[in-house]
């Protein structure tokens, strides 16, 4: 994201309100910008610890949830360390008024202006990549993972709900009892599960803790149900529209790697439990189930292993690519300047002016993945003009 402040605004908005954008300002007559990275170099939360990633499945998180180097062609870390230092916004700054800013966002005008363009520059090698762009393997792996949990987490509840209010209700009938009415006409589905649970405790099944949990994951199903796309936007390359921690600026996942575990446990509780205290209704639902619960639980032990391998090998990339950013003179990168405007067109080519500033890159013995990542431009592209340049120097 690039920011443009209005040097004649009257309120105008501090820098770190838009943590992460290039902010450009005018400064004594001339336009400069300034970013909260400090030599644009790549960083990653996950570079120390691929343990983070031995629990996916239905245990804990898997790895790194977001690409911010899509454009680069691979998968960026988290966000880190890069509003560590910045100061947390005070209640004044948030009601400034937004009239001040004219908020440009490159991503989504050069993806509009990629689709436009994609039929006419087809075979065009130094535009950048249209539209979509395609996850890691290992980032695909993660969203196979999260599939095959989330279809077990709603059998397992959905088959819970039918099992616990079947249960209640035949018993209730022998005994001339109705305790999941709510004394209404007709009950609705949602405060019969409320009921349910008050009787559950009352019977000794399950504690009130266990109610709790049992509640949450009832939500959590609902969640996969109406909002799926919350729980996947965290992979790929549109993380940056995931939520946001309003005090870090760091993605929020809520995806949740051991609700599936959770269910699968309270389920088997629940109906051991009631077999003393309610007479059961007979279903073949498990069996029906059983061969897709068996294929998903080996298909996700088998995919964490793969993501496990992913990760360590970006992360190696990662801190290879750091390396060499840092190795480039800070005069050079001033004098490139390759995260300005100018550099690109509007359909992603590079102008005169960002050929000239890869070069200097190159010169400087910068990757083409390093090139990539600092022009915020493809892989595919920067790899091209890494021939180019080695082509001029023959």
């Amino acid at each position: 994201m690039e920011v443009f402040h209005n040097p004649q605004a009257a309120y105008p908005i501090p820098f770190d309100l838009i943590p992460g954008a290039t902010h450009w300002f005018e400064r004594k007559g001339d336009i400069e910008c300034s970013s909260i990275w400090a030599n644009s170099i790549l960083a990653s939360s996950f570079c120390a610890d691929r343990t983070q990633a031995k629990g996916a499945g239905s245990d804990q998180e898997a790895g790194p949830e977001a690409s911010g180097m899509w454009k680069a062609g691979i998968a960026s870390p988290v966000r880190d360390e890069r509003t560590a230092n910045l100061e947390q916004r005070s209640p004044e700054a948030e009601t400034h008024k937004v009239s001040s800013l004219i908020i440009c966002i490159y991503k989504l005008t050069k993806i509009a202006s990629n689709q436009k363009q994609s039929y006419i520059e087809k075979h065009n090698d130094e535009r950048t990549p249209t539209t979509w762009h395609a996850p890691t393997k290992w980032e695909a792996d993660i969203l196979k993972i999260r599939a095959f949990e989330m279809v077990m987490i709603l059998f397992y509840l959905e088959d819970l709900r039918k099992f616990i209010i079947g249960s209640i209700q035949f018993t209730d009938k022998l005994h001339g009892l109705n305790r999941l009415s709510d004394g209404k006409p007709k009950t609705k589905e949602g405060k019969k599960m409320d009921l349910a649970r008050g009787v559950l405790v009352s019977e000794g099944v399950i504690s009130q803790t266990e109610s709790d949990e049992l509640f949450e994951l009832v939500d959590y199903r609902n969640l996969i149900g109406h909002k799926v796309q919350e729980l996947t936007v965290d992979v790929g390359a549109y993380s940056d529209l995931s939520r946001l921690d309003p005090k870090t600026y760091k993605p929020i996942s809520i995806y949740d790697y051991t609700a599936a575990k959770r269910a699968k446990q309270l389920r088997l509780k629940i109906m051991k439990g009631a077999m003393s205290k309610f007479a059961m209704p007979v279903s073949m639902d498990s069996l029906k189930f059983e061969a897709a619960e068996k294929t998903y639980l080996i298909e996700i032990e088998r995919l964490k292993k793969r993501v496990n391998k992913g990760i360590e090998q970006t992360n190696k990339l990662i801190a290879e690519t750091n390396g060499v950013i840092r190795s480039i003179p800070e005069s050079i990168q001033a004098a490139a300047q390759p995260s300005h405007p100018r550099n690109t067109r509007e359909n992603g080519s590079l102008t005169k002016a960002g050929g000239s500033c890869v070069f200097q890159l190159f010169d400087a013995k910068a990757t083409p993945l390093a090139v990539a990542y600092m022009m915020r431009i493809s892989l595919r592209s920067a790899t091209l003009w890494h021939k180019k340049w080695q082509a001029r120097k023959r």
